[in-house]
């Protein structure tokens, strides 16, 4: 890890330079590079053209590589319709020019889409396919991706035991292997994991590992989960200061499933030490973002918290126990006054395809018209709550 930190400049400088790159093969081996140190959005626009050349028969490929790569930004940034849309469509391209590499590593961006939306059988059920396509083969990153995807299940499923042996499976607790960078992308799961099932040596060996490493130097992400993690290992009178400093990295609400989770377990831990009002705004902030991102099982954890601070949750917590995400993305377009076309042409979906969703979720929500809609959404899903709002008096 330490040796990336002498190249971050060089490596920015050639993912600006990408906006006037002709040439794909440059523009994929720049992205490639910026995979693990969180640089990827400056290459998205030209990402977007290898994309557009390869859907139109040029190099299919190279188009589908720009797919994984955006896929990650997607994944790490929120945009988890879109992971799961991209995904989706580079699966297909895989399966009509013969590319099972890539088709098994986008499956992976469906997965942790699943997985953080709490969609459990049919999740594990793919990445157990996966580990088999992928092992005799040699393709050790798809089996950690593998890897990655139970652990996300089973934090999600609150069974931290396992979510322990398979974050760690990546990379013991404690070290960052060599040649296994997506160590960085399990941080918070092995520590979280560790901590809640009776691991604090390993869990702050971890954090260890992260400051000798330096990682915070990689990228905002990698300062966020490092100031977090050090926050989650921390004595109580130190983890305050801890929190802070990661809540208040530049250009941490960029990555909003790592920092919500890093303030739901602020949240948790000053209810834990008895400050149930000051712990009131970070869960309640942590559990907006995953409703909006479709983080089920982890908006349940913000919403028991603050039920366990005395607080009555005027929260998504109904919509979130009946609706997937990209349910969710539909049901707010249509509340917010688009048609079903519009809502077609901004998820790349037929129309037909919105009215399908439309008709299956009405009745999920007890309406049956898209101003009945609106109003369900503005009731479960409040914006413009203050924490002394009248919706959150305490019991």
């Amino acid at each position: 890890m330490r040796q990336a930190a002498p190249v971050l400049e060089l490596a920015s400088a050639r993912a600006d330079a990408l906006r006037d790159e002709l040439n794909p093969i440059t523009i994929s081996r720049v992205a490639i590079g910026c995979v693990y140190i969180d640089r990827l959005a400056s290459c998205r626009e030209a990402l977007d053209r290898v994309i557009e050349d390869g859907r139109a028969g040029g190099a299919v490929g190279l188009g589908i590589s720009a797919m994984v790569s955006n896929s990650v930004d997607n994944w790490h940034t929120g945009r988890w319709v879109e992971a799961d849309r991209l995904a989706a469509e580079g699966i297909a391209l895989c399966e009509r020019y013969n590319y099972p590499r890539y088709s098994y590593i986008l499956r992976y961006f469906r997965c942790l889409v699943a997985a953080a939306g709490g969609e459990v059988e049919d999740t594990l059920a793919t990445v157990d396919a996966m580990t088999r396509w992928s092992t005799p083969r040699g393709a050790g990153i798809t089996v950690q991706f593998a890897h990655h995807v139970r652990a996300l299940v089973h934090a999600g499923s609150g069974d931290h035991e396992r979510a322990y042996q398979e974050a760690t499976a990546i990379s013991p607790a404690g070290t960052l292997a060599p040649f296994r960078p997506h160590a960085l992308w399990v941080l918070i799961d092995v520590v979280e994991a560790a901590l809640h099932s009776g691991r604090t040596a390993e869990a702050r060996a971890h954090v260890a590992a992260m400051r000798r490493e330096r990682i915070d130097r990689l990228s905002s992400r990698l300062a966020l989960v490092s100031a977090g993690c050090a926050a989650m290992v921390a004595d109580d009178d130190e983890a305050t200061a801890f929190y802070q400093q990661a809540l208040a990295v530049p250009e941490a609400e960029h990555w909003p499933f790592d920092r919500a989770r890093i303030q739901l377990a602020y949240g948790e831990h000053l209810r834990r030490v008895r400050r149930p009002a000051a712990a009131r705004p970070y869960l309640r902030e942590a559990l907006e973002a995953f409703e909006r991102l479709g983080a089920r099982p982890w908006a349940r954890r913000a919403v028991a918290g603050l039920r366990a601070g005395g607080t009555t949750a005027s929260s998504a917590e109904p919509v979130m126990a009946v609706l997937g995400a990209q349910e969710l993305e539909i049901a707010r377009l249509a509340a917010s006054g688009l048609t079903n076309r519009q809502i077609g042409e901004r998820l790349n979906m037929s129309h037909r395809t919105v009215g399908a969703y439309l008709y299956r979720l009405f009745p999920k929500l007890g309406v049956t018209t898209r101003a009945a809609l609106r109003d369900r959404l503005d009731e479960l899903m409040p914006r413009d709550q203050g924490p002394d709002s009248p919706a959150e008096t305490v019991t």
